[in-house]
């Protein structure tokens, strides 16, 4: 029998009130009242406009979304990067009745996963929770295709959005181009095209541009972000350990856990439905010593309480990925059906999990940036009671890492510091970031290889690509995919499918008739981050060579330079001002001050967004913001807004100065630290910006003046580490020596008796010649 479907229109028009919204907020789902941001979202969906929801775990996004899709005719489609989270969903909207819901994901086999994907087209599932690699691959965009001639997509939620960023930590190569994909297959075909709700819980500014610019929502209004990101259910605790210790301080830490919960310890582990003191323990690594197997079977040891593992991939003993797949999925019902009680996981557990009885989580090592730490922290007290939020570290001790996370330090020279596994948190973190970052010229060679694979480039075909193309190692398929991205960006290639079944990328390169299509996709690129970088290298690609593809290599190169001066050191300052928070916590309320301070706006964020933006490198803009410090917390505020920017950029001159005088101005600074970002805004200021030497001059007497009257100690850190880069002349000297007072000028006049000196050498050497 044929069944028969009528077509449904797609609306667009404006919101109803709140009092109906709230109607239908209780009617589907049971909650009394919106929370911050949701109402904003519905509203801006139901009209049919994109958005950026950018709200703290616990925050309500999902029903945002939800809501506002069932309000609107035809199907919604939402991308979730974990299948555990894809579970999750349908399973709470089966909670309140909504149970048309569809899951489409890797763990099921090939025929099930034709027969969802085919009933998915038929238009009788609100709701399809896919993981992004479906738009990647032909079959599903040939179902969203036939879907959307029998029902329109009311709109397309992205969730966890902060993966489709090169510059966060969670990026994941199969968000590229899903903005693109989204538009151009949930379209009717006719002029409309569904809203785009993007969520997520934390992004640092540049991730959070990234994101506009990748998923193309650039709307006035459309970032949607809360008053606060306190949370004050949520108390911390923060241990430091040596490695070897390390175990031992995470069994202190849980055996403190009753008195601060407040519970009988003889209750802890207890199974009691909704009021089981549910805990994660979060690990760096699935296998080895600190990995979530080992925490586990430790746990078990020393309590004798049931604790079982999660990860995203299959530990070492699970040799069928399949097994490991039907393990886990049960490991996580258990657990949110608290049948266990405490469960040791990877961050690939918990993302956006709705648990409400997690009393605790505790990271066992250190997380890769302050908006980690608060993300996957947040997965305790969604409930709104007392949860207690633990991290256990390995504190760097003989200040080795500091030089690794210094932003002067090549790539090169860290890849060979961390050569192998080591069971430090901070050595450990870079092991695995080298081998994301392998360096220019490696990277710039993948580019070669894609491009001699795709063979002639600029005319418009389409070619496949084998996955082990560049290498037959796990991550050969993921090197040549971040290769075609790039290639992406120069417009080389226009799309690109993914055949798993195949093992195969099939790639449509674009119609290039001119190289100055190339250098001008590279510039709008650029432009969208810092728009001197951009002038700077579009000039000098005037000059490039006349073959396309030389030309394309010269632009790759260009491009993976601003990838290595920016996202890589950005990554790596992440993890730099994670372990200052951890080091710097004499309590967990210095902790939470910490990352307040990082993740919400200041009296100085308008004025550090100016100084991002300056075509001076912000060095203009330094007096006015050194003229708002009065006190050591306005130095602690100007800290962690300096610090979160840097993130973003994290080679700008004027940033860098700020945050190291701002670290000598804070009631315990750490000098090295101060010293590190001091002389890395005068070698940027050196080397990539061309700041007019008056400006510079001027930044650097502003800050002495500052310290002058506020630390003279802070005063004579910062004369030695301008003193030691070597850019100072003796007209700067002369000019800081007028106000500097006597006892801590001592770095000046050594510097300018050992220039004097030189000078007279030379010119005896020219007399004596």
């Amino acid at each position: 029998m044929v069944m028969e479907f009528t077509k449904a229109d797609p609306l667009q028009s404006s919101a109803p009130n709140e009092q109906i919204l709230q109607w239908f907020l209780l009617y589907l789902f049971r909650k009394n009242g919106f929370k911050e941001g949701q109402l904003e979202t519905i509203n801006r969906t139901l009209n049919g406009l994109d958005s950026v929801v950018l709200l703290p775990t616990g925050a309500g996004k999902s029903i945002a979304f939800q809501l506002s899709a069932l309000l609107r005719p035809g199907r919604c489609i939402v991308v979730d990067p974990i299948i555990a989270l894809i579970d999750d969903q349908i399973d709470n909207l089966a909670k309140v009745g909504i149970d048309r819901c569809l899951g489409i994901h890797s763990q099921a086999g090939r025929e099930i996963l034709r027969s969802k994907e085919l009933l998915m087209t038929r238009g009788h599932y609100l709701f399809t929770y896919v993981a992004p690699e479906r738009f990647q691959m032909h079959e599903f965009r040939e179902a969203l295709t036939t879907l959307t001639t029998v029902a329109p997509i009311s709109a397309v939620a992205i969730d966890e959005a902060h993966c489709v960023s090169e510059w966060g930590h969670d990026f994941r190569t199969a968000y590229l181009n899903l903005a693109g994909n989204a538009r151009r297959f949930c379209s009717t075909g006719t002029d409309y095209t569904p809203p785009i709700v993007a969520l997520t819980g934390t992004a640092s500014k540049m991730v959070l541009k990234d994101t506009q610019r990748e998923l193309g929502i650039n709307q006035v209004g459309a970032i949607i972000t809360p008053s606060s990101f306190d949370r004050p259910e949520l108390r911390f605790v923060v241990e430091s350990s040596e490695p070897k210790y390390k175990t031992n301080r995470l069994h202190g830490l849980i055996d403190r856990l009753p008195s601060e919960l407040g519970v009988s310890g003889a209750n802890l582990f207890d199974l009691r439905g909704q009021e089981t003191q549910a805990g994660i323990v979060f690990s760096m690594t699935v296998n080895g010593p600190g990995g979530v197997v080992d925490v586990a079977e430790k746990i078990r040891s020393h309590f004798r309480v049931k604790a079982d593992f999660y990860s995203g991939s299959a530990p070492k003993q699970w040799g069928d990925s399949r097994a490991w797949n039907q393990r886990k999925a049960q490991v996580a019902d258990d657990f949110k059906r608290n049948r266990t009680s405490l469960l040791s996981a990877t961050n690939a557990y918990g993302m956006g999990i709705d648990k409400p009885n997690v009393r605790y989580t505790i990271h066992f090592g250190l997380p890769k940036s302050i908006e980690s730490f608060y993300q996957e922290a947040g997965r305790a007290g969604r409930d709104g009671k007392q949860a207690i939020c633990g991290l256990v570290f390995t504190k760097d001790i003989h200040g080795q890492m500091s030089r690794l996370l210094s932003p002067d330090t090549p790539i090169e020279t860290i890849r060979n510091a961390v050569q192998k596994w080591s069971d430090d948190d901070v050595r450990l973190a870079l092991w695995f970031h080298a081998g994301v970052y392998r360096g220019i010229a490696e990277d710039k060679q993948d580019i070669e290889r894609v491009l001699h694979g795709i063979g002639s480039i600029g005319v418009g075909k389409e070619s496949a690509i084998p996955f082990n193309l560049i290498s037959n190692s796990d991550g050969g398929k993921e090197r040549t995919e971040k290769a075609l991205h790039r290639l992406v960006i120069l417009g080389i290639v226009r799309d690109y499918e993914v055949a798993y079944d195949k093992r195969q990328f099939l790639v449509t390169t674009g119609v290039v008739d001119r190289r100055g299509v190339v250098a001008e996709n590279l510039r709008e690129y650029f432009s969208s981050y810092q728009v001197s970088y951009a002038s700077d290298a579009f000039a000098r690609l005037q000059n490039g060579p006349s073959s396309l593809r030389d030309f394309t290599l010269m632009a790759a190169e260009f491009l993976l330079n601003f990838i290595y001066d920016h996202v890589e050191k950005a990554r790596r300052r992440s993890l730099q001002e994670m372990l200052l928070a951890a080091e710097g916590a004499a309590n967990g309320q210095d902790i939470r001050l910490r990352i307040l301070r990082h993740l919400e706006l200041s009296r100085f964020s308008d004025a550090l967004d100016d100084v991002a933006q300056s075509t001076q490198a912000g060095l203009d803009q330094i007096p006015d913001v050194f003229g708002e410090i009065m006190t050591a917390d306005d130095a602690a505020d100007l800290l962690g807004s300096a610090a979160r920017l840097l993130e973003s950029y994290p080679d700008q001159p004027g940033l860098l100065l700020l945050r190291g005088v701002a670290e000598l101005l804070v009631s315990n600074p750490d000098l090295d630290i101060a010293h590190q970002n001091v002389q890395a805004a005068l070698t940027a200021a050196e080397s990539l910006y061309a700041v007019e030497r008056q400006t510079l001059e001027d930044a650097l007497a502003s800050a002495a003046q500052t310290l002058l009257a506020r630390n003279e100690e802070g005063l004579r850190s910062f004369l030695t580490t301008i003193a030691e880069h070597g850019l100072t002349d003796r007209g700067l000297a002369r000019r800081m020596l007028a106000f500097a007072p006597d006892n801590v000028a001592a770095p000046l006049v050594a510097w300018l008796a050992r220039n004097l000196a030189a000078s007279l050498r030379g010119v005896k050497e020219k007399l004596d010649g």
